[in-house]
């Protein structure tokens, strides 16, 4: 993993939120920061900047 991602365990921990709650708004594209994309099961992809920025306020 590259340093410009997180997985959805480390990005939950820094929102403080259940994963699962995490990955439903992932997959309801309700979070801005990360995608998810369903083949067989659900693959997740959070951009750690585009979190930071969001956690900011900033618009992204």
């Amino acid at each position: 993993m590259d340093n410009k991602s997180l997985t959805v365990k480390e990005a939950a921990e820094i929102l403080n939120m259940p994963q699962q709650l995490l990955r439903l708004g992932l997959q309801q594209d309700k979070l801005p920061f990360g995608v998810a994309v369903k083949r067989r099961r659900w693959a997740y992809y959070i951009n750690k900047q585009r979190l930071e920025k969001w956690m900011k306020g900033e618009i992204i």
